[in-house]
């Protein structure tokens, strides 16, 4: 068998240049206190620009997102830091509550500021307003949602929310699916029921936001900088927008052929389809628990962790079976994890893919028969310098889609290229963040 690697493929819109369909959780702050209503962490320094977080696009009773319509109904937990990681480091906000409110006066808002228990917010603790100080750049917001609190509106003990520390407790559970002909092992919404999904985002006195758990690569698929820019203004005072994250990622895999093969005769029938995973030391993450991180989420890591030894199945398709000749081009390529007719969706409404924990060095093979003849082969990809990369790292937020191509039957040559791209449509339930900006 004549096989043929090729290299990796960033997806549109993954640069710094791109312009973000990203995952926008939106708030706004309204003036509801004076503003003599301080606490101890912070001074007033200019009483005319209330920080906010950016409003919900109006759409009657219930919030709206303008690209989707789809209703917005969980707030969440914020803290932020003006001064980040200097000596005069302060606190503006910690574990500072958002809800949302709508009046037909000011519309769909998400607001801070309240007495603990008061309507129509009934926030956990008594919040007031904060204002931006022009001199203490930069600044960091920190935040997860929806809000943990349990139903006596009591914040769940376990959370850390600071400038240096982010812990999620073992409560939150990660799994990772697998596939047999087109059926899921877990549904994506039992899996992710009740998720809490992450933003970090920083300003600095350029006004630019950076949307820190948005990583930007390179065309080899490496990392070349753990931030990407979300927007940029001289009103250094504007509101902020907070793209929420999921702590998990997703790969699919999918097989077209190059050639079209549409006048063939006979079935080009696909069928035994086997993806197994595993890595270097033979650890394969199929569950975790709980999350903990310092300054930089990114790097965080999971409290526990569960691992197969050896290889485990993400794809089995026994009775699942494809034709070739309708696999012609990328467009029209075969997705191993979905059925073959139906929406390309799984059930939480998100692009197709199974649900995976991040981790490094995760090693991929493929088997699967085209009519009589059985194939079988490690999934790589030839670098920009010619060096061949065996393995692959997973991080949070993303989506990864390997591509199998069929380039040639007789000699039998293939081509494996690979997208990267962020998980734009984020749901979390009760909450749906699918927001513009």
């Amino acid at each position: 068998m004549d096989e043929m690697f090729s290299g990796w493929e960033t997806a549109p819109g993954i640069s710094k240049k791109m312009k973000l369909q990203k995952i926008h959780i939106i708030a706004f702050a309204v003036l509801a206190l004076s503003a003599c209503s301080i606490d101890k962490h912070e001074e007033i320094i200019d009483t005319e620009n209330p920080m906010t977080f950016s409003n919900i696009i109006d759409g009657g009773e219930t919030p709206l997102s303008r690209a989707a319509s789809k209703p917005l109904d969980s707030g969440f937990l914020v803290s932020t830091y003006k001064l980040f990681g200097t000596p005069g480091m302060q606190t503006v906000m910690y574990k500072y509550e958002a809800g949302h409110t709508y009046s037909a006066g000011e519309g769909h808002r998400w607001n801070y500021v309240g007495a603990a228990g008061a309507a129509p917010l009934n926030l956990y603790q008594t919040q007031y307003e904060r204002y931006w100080d022009l001199s203490a750049f930069p600044y960091r917001f920190n935040a997860i949602s929806p809000c943990p609190k349990d139903a006596g509106n009591n914040l769940i003990t376990g959370y850390e929310l600071s400038g240096e520390k982010l812990t999620i407790p073992d409560t939150e559970i990660y799994y990772s699916q697998s596939c047999t002909d087109g059926v899921l092992n877990l549904t994506t919404e039992k899996a992710i029921a009740g998720e809490k999904i992450i933003a970090q985002v920083s300003r600095d006195a350029l006004g630019e936001d950076l949307d820190l758990l948005l990583p930007q690569f390179n065309a080899d698929g490496d990392v070349i900088a753990k931030y990407t820019q979300i927007s940029s203004s001289s009103n250094l005072t504007r509101y902020v927008a907070l793209p929420f994250h999921h702590i998990n990622c997703k790969v699919r895999f999918a097989i077209f052929s190059e050639v079209d093969m549409s006048s063939v005769e006979e079935p080009l029938t696909i069928n035994n389809v086997a993806i197994t995973a595993s890595t270097a030391d033979d650890d394969f993450l199929y569950k975790a628990s709980g999350f903990n991180a310092t300054a930089t989420y990114l790097d965080g890591d999971f409290n526990k962790r569960w691992a197969t030894e050896g290889w485990r199945t993400l794809i089995n398709n026994t009775t699942k079976t494809y034709d070739l000749r309708n696999a012609y081009s990328r467009a029209k390529a075969y997705f191993f994890d979905l059925p073959i007719t139906g929406a390309n969706a799984m059930d939480d409404g998100t692009p197709g893919g199974l649900l995976q924990i991040p981790q490094p060095g995760v090693k991929l093979n493929v088997k699967f028969s085209i009519n009589n003849e059985h194939y079988n082969f490690p999934l790589t990809f030839t670098r920009s310098d010619s060096t061949v990369k065996t393995s692959f790292d997973w991080l949070m937020g993303c989506r990864y889609t390997y591509y199998i191509i069929i380039r040639s039957l007789y000699p039998f040559e293939i081509q494996v290229t690979a997208t990267i791209e962020p998980w734009v449509t984020v749901k979390s339930n009760p909450i749906d963040t699918d927001l513009e900006q």
